[in-house]
């Protein structure tokens, strides 16, 4: 055994070869074998297998040999492990050592890092697990680093990050400009917080966004009957994907992006369910959770519209490889048949069609009027839905310590509320009185 181990050890002419033929090493133990070519050069065995190349070098004033890691086969070749070998070697005969000197290469590095090279590190690091990653990268690419990109990072000031915030504010886009701020915040706080790079404080800490830009005043509205109407015949005149995706909202009051980036494995029509991932759900990071929304009639009916395609993505323009967008046109689009179904509205009532304005909504606008017509219907029984079933169906959080204890997920009962919902909708868009009964799904759901 000894003889053997001690064979083990002998330099030898390394290759790919026959490093992949090193048998791993006793069970608690370790062993190395030197490469002849490169004197220092060795590879290192252990117990399960795992190999490694180092340099095993005396530095200069130092009593014992110690160890450089260089990198791990197979990833590393032995061309490559060579060729890194002689390189630190060279470091060490100037009396330099290789790992502080890679540091410093590092270190220096970042310190003369770029604002792009810090906010794609932003993006690759910080926002592949955010729903909202696509928008995010979007107005970093398009925005901020065409700005500050060829900018030491160190360099981008206070007054740089005012003057663009106060630009979007007098180009009248004051939602711009509060995106734009809270996302600098992000990007800064985030830059101090990896302290690789030089700096040691964010140019935004002290930018107050309500005396930049003033208090927040919400625009939001609840839609009024005929708008409702209006926007389920506006969508009739649509064609698939934006009809569809419009209805959805309408029925379920899901945000646009839940709805848009819907997946067929995410359904079970078998059990009448949609679970929409927690990674596509509205929350801060770990805190988001996965959605049931339970499919009534009236959504199974539109599903039901859906092409067959190869890809996973209901509503798509590239057969399911990939959702549809949904750029603003296709919002105004909406708003102009809306108008027009309004006038005509108002002529079969005998009114002035030129009186009559659309004001302004916006799309999250039917998320709320949905929230406010469930604080108004009455289950079958003609008692109110309670209030965490009418939040459930928002997927919004109970709050504080109800939200970690109670893991009911209300499905039989967020059904039945949906189901009067679209009764009350089909009410409102066709003149007529729902008719048809809630049916019991909690024996299927087993």
């Amino acid at each position: 055994m000894p003889q053997k181990r001690a064979a083990a050890k002998q330099p030898r002419r390394f290759s790919d070869e026959l490093i992949e033929k090193l048998p791993r090493a006793a069970k608690g133990k370790r062993y190395g074998v030197s490469d002849r070519m490169v004197p220092g050069l060795r590879v290192r065995v252990t117990d399960k297998g795992h190999k490694a190349f180092l340099i095993w070098k005396r530095l200069e004033g130092r009593q014992f040999w110690t160890t450089r890691y260089l990198g791990k086969f197979p990833g590393m070749s032995v061309d490559e492990a060579r060729t890194k070998a002689r390189a630190w070697l060279a470091l060490i005969e100037q009396g330099r050592d290789p790992a502080i000197e890679i540091k410093r290469e590092v270190r220096a590095r970042l310190d003369r890092a770029t604002f792009e090279q810090a906010a794609l590190d932003f993006i690759a690091q910080k926002l592949p697990t955010e729903r909202r990653r696509k928008e995010v990268t979007h107005i970093i690419m398009a925005t901020l680093i065409p700005l500050w990109g060829h900018m030491p990072l160190v360099e981008v000031s206070r007054r740089d990050v005012v003057e663009l915030i106060r630009g979007k504010k007098l180009e009248g886009k004051p939602g711009t400009a509060r995106i734009l701020l809270v996302l600098c915040k992000r990007m800064f706080t985030w830059f101090v917080g990896q302290e690789v790079y030089a700096l040691d404080a964010s140019p935004c800490s002290e930018i107050k966004a309500t005396a930049l830009l003033g208090e927040v005043i919400s625009k939001g509205r609840e839609l009024t009957e005929d708008e409702l109407k209006a926007l389920w015949i506006a969508t009739s005149e649509e064609a698939y994907p934006v009809q569809q995706i419009y209805r959805m909202l309408m029925l379920n009051g899901l945000r646009l992006r839940e709805v848009v980036d819907a997946s067929v494995p995410e359904f079970s029509f078998a059990n009448r369910d949609w679970i929409i991932p927690r990674e596509r759900m509205k929350a801060k990071e770990h805190k988001a959770k996965e959605h049931l929304v339970p499919l009534t009639a009236a959504s199974l009916d539109i599903l039901g519209q859906m092409p067959n395609f190869e890809g996973p993505f209901l509503f798509s323009l590239t057969c399911g490889k990939t959702a549809v967008t949904m750029p603003q046109r296709v919002k105004s689009r909406i708003d102009e048949r809306m108008l027009k179904a309004l006038r005509q509205m108002a002529v079969a009532r005998g009114e002035d069609p030129a009186m009559v304005e659309l004001v302004r909504w916006v799309n999250h606008d039917i998320r709320r009027t949905m929230r406010s017509h469930l604080s108004r219907l009455r289950d079958k029984r003609g008692h109110k839905f309670p209030l965490e079933v009418r939040e459930a169906v928002l997927a919004h959080t109970p709050p504080a310590i109800v939200g970690i204890y109670d893991k009911h997920d209300f499905a039989q009962e967020k059904f039945e509320c949906l189901e009067a919902w679209a009764a009350r909708l089909d009410e409102i868009v066709n003149d007529k009185p729902a008719v048809g009964q809630i049916i019991e799904i909690a024996a299927r759901r087993a």
